[in-house]
């Protein structure tokens, strides 16, 4: 590592009692005791509420830089191509020389001299507790076997915290120093410019170093600035033992000067960089431009980043149009990038995202439309697109969508995401089986705006409550955003029900308005299975997968009959597998009275023989033989096609060779 240039040294703000917007260092404390929620299905054992916010403020601004240099690129040069966008996490202990290098040039040992004049009497409670925090993470400096821990978050493909250093433009000053103040456009991300809290609050002593490179042609004319080099220490206020009152905040890498605070930039800030082992950016080189952050003695770890990373954008990070990458080093040298596609517990979610069609039943893909300006709660005065609804559900045996077992984590769940992909929320919708999960993008432009409107600092959910500091116009938007979805995911959700209410039935519309409604009417919902007797107690589980009705022919208005089933030992021959079993399956038409002809089957057909099973016909009928497992066996059959006007009724049977019979006729 280089050295420093030695004239940059810490700046320790005194803090004065006669004006007005004064705030101490330590104002990450805004998120002391705050995380985001997560739904019981999310919950983890590595993730902390601190990875959860530090990812998702940290990747939102840098999302909002990149937006933005795309953006700049795409009007200023005509460039339509996305330019790739990544951010790699490096964790990094050191010992030794390199450690000592890094103390040098941090300047660690004058904010250790620093913490050693703190009049100990004067602080409150939280001022104990939080230098107490910070001292020991200074404790073991000045030994070189014991490691210093250090994060570097280095982004590529971001235009830099461009901006005038002293002005209102300056994104560097908005990044670091700048409280409550929000320089980022209009549809961004990040709206309320807390995103360095989260910064802060990863880093034990509250410490974080900036070192950017600009976009060379977004310089105002004779403007050469094209490097930055910030440090910032976030303390709690504090006295020293003289008695000066400091305001907490601390600077590394500003110098005063009779035109007030110049900053390290160029060489300076290139020099500064190198002495922290940052490595040096040339803004000539497109890959280069952005920010490197440094943090000491990280509140988070690697896995804990992989973890909420894959959580939050995971719709980034798997849309390829996005451009969006991010990587994840330990201190050992062992990568962790995130892989959302492979977190078991996601997979209804990006399963759905990524279907954008209508072949599987089991999954919903919908685009919402729009917000017409003739609805009531439409303030807009304009008619704008809402969205997509991404939905699924798992009704295969043992699915979540009905568990055999209710748990805390059965519930259903929609991600809400805006134009970055970043998940704002996930939704608890019901309580109740069949679940569904998946999610809703809102539409880019005025949808989004919007909805960004009602978030809150922590972006962490679309408020409907109308509140003074909310248009009106954004929380009845999202008031008729949540109403929506809570209506098509009971629609959707309703195809399911009906199919567990009677399971293996076939019918079709035209047939429910012939005969009105249910053909088996009031009889069939008082109708009561007869009692089972010891002797008829199944030793073969038939459960409906699914039974759904398949069009055929249009012009002809004619189906078939579609039918998944599985059949499983029951639990009291379990211990018998395998054993010899004998399936029959048939296919009838039912009356308006809900009875069928079981001398009468129509023709059905088996899609697949199981392994290890043969198949014969019987009077239209399926047979099948063979030997049951434990984990049991699928069948997938399919009737001949028939007329709409009919509705058809599965009845699968099966029996242990030797025993009677066992026949489910009825709804799981």
């Amino acid at each position: 590592m280089a050295s420093s240039s030695k004239k940059y040294s810490w700046n320790f703000q005194k803090n004065t009692f006669d004006d007005a917007g004064q705030i101490n260092g330590d104002f990450s404390k805004i998120l002391r005791g705050m995380k985001i929620e997560r739904p019981s299905l999310l919950q983890s054992s590595v993730s902390t509420p601190v990875s959860d916010i530090f990812v998702r403020e940290l990747i939102q601004n840098s999302w909002d830089s990149a937006d933005d240099q795309r953006r700049y690129i795409k009007k200023s040069m005509g460039i339509e191509e996305v330019l790739p966008f990544t951010i790699d996490f490096e964790f990094d202990s050191l010992t030794g020389t390199e450690k000592k290098s890094l103390i040098d040039g941090a300047k660690l040992k004058e904010l250790r001299d620093q913490l050693k004049f703190i009049n100990q009497n004067q602080l409150d409670q939280n001022g104990k507790r939080f230098f107490d925090v910070v001292g020991k993470c200074f404790k073991d400096l000045s030994k070189t076997n014991s490691p210093l821990n250090i994060l570097k978050i280095i982004e590529s493909g971001t235009g830099g915290m461009h901006g005038k250093w002293g002005t209102r433009d300056s994104r560097l000053y908005a990044a670091m120093l700048s409280v409550g103040t929000n320089q980022g456009s209009d549809d961004a991300g990040g709206s309320f410019g807390y995103g360095k809290a989260g910064l802060i609050q990863a880093s034990g002593p509250s410490i974080v170093y900036a070192y950017t490179a600009v976009d060379p042609t977004r310089l105002d004319k004779g403007d050469k600035t094209s490097r930055m080099f910030l440090g910032v220490a976030y303390w709690d206020q504090y006295q020293n033992t003289d008695g000066t009152d400091f305001s907490g905040w601390s600077t590394l890498g500003l110098i005063e000067t009779n035109r007030g605070k110049a900053i390290a930039t160029n060489d300076e800030a290139d020099r500064l960089a190198a002495s922290l082992g940052i490595e040096t950016r040339d803004p000539n080189i497109s890959d280069e431009i952005g920010t490197t952050f440094l943090i000491l003695e990280p509140n988070v770890n690697a896995e804990s980043l992989k973890e909420a990373v894959e959580t939050w954008w995971w719709e980034p990070l798997i849309n390829k149009k996005k451009e969006f990458s991010v990587k994840i080093t330990d201190a050992k040298g062992k990568h962790c990038d995130p892989a959302p596609t492979s977190n078991r517990k996601l997979s209804a979610f990006i399963e759905a995202f990524l279907t954008d069609h209508d072949d599987n039943p089991q999954i919903l893909s919908k685009n919402l439309g729009s917000f017409d300006k003739s609805l009531k709660q439409n303030h807009i005065g304009a008619t704008i697109a809402i969205g997509k609804l991404k939905l699924a559900v798992d009704t295969e045996p043992g699915g979540w969508s009905f568990p055999e077992k209710e748990g805390e984590s059965d519930e259903s769940l929609i991600a809400l995401m805006r134009k970055t992909g970043m998940v704002v929320e996930y939704s608890r919708r019901n309580t109740s089986p069949p679940y569904a999960r998946g999610c809703f993008i809102a539409s880019e432009g005025v949808a989004n705006d919007l909805l960004r409107q009602t978030e809150p600092q922590l972006h962490q959910h679309w408020a409907k409550d109308k509140t003074p500091d909310i248009p009106l116009k954004a929380t009845d938007f999202s008031n008729y955003i949540h109403k929506r979805v809570t209506d098509e995911l009971r629609a959707f959700r309703n195809n399911f029900i009906k199919r567990r209410v009677a399971t293996t039935r076939i019918r079709h519309k035209l047939f429910d308005q012939l005969c009105g409604g249910n053909p088996d009417g009031e009889k069939a919902r008082k109708r009561k299975k007869p009692p089972t007797s010891p002797k008829e107690v199944r030793e073969v589980s038939i459960q409906t997968i699914n039974c759904s009705p398949v069009k055929v022919n249009q012009r002809a208005k004619t189906i078939a009959g579609l039918g998944k089933f599985h059949f499983a030992p029951m639990p009291k021959v379990a211990a018998d597998a395998p054993f010899e079993i004998e399936i029959t399956v048939g296919y009838y038409f039912v009356d308006d009275t809900g009875n069928y002809d079981r001398k009468d089957p129509h023709e059905l057909n088996i899609e697949d023989i199981p392994t290890g099973f043969t198949k014969t016909q019987r009077d239209g009928k399926v047979i099948l033989r063979g030997k049951l497992k434990s984990q049991g066996v699928n069948v997938t059959l399919k009737s001949n096609p028939h007329s709409v006007d009919f509705t058809g009724k599965f009845v699968p049977t099966a029996a242990k060779l030797n025993q009677a019979s066992d026949t489910e006729e009825e709804s799981l």
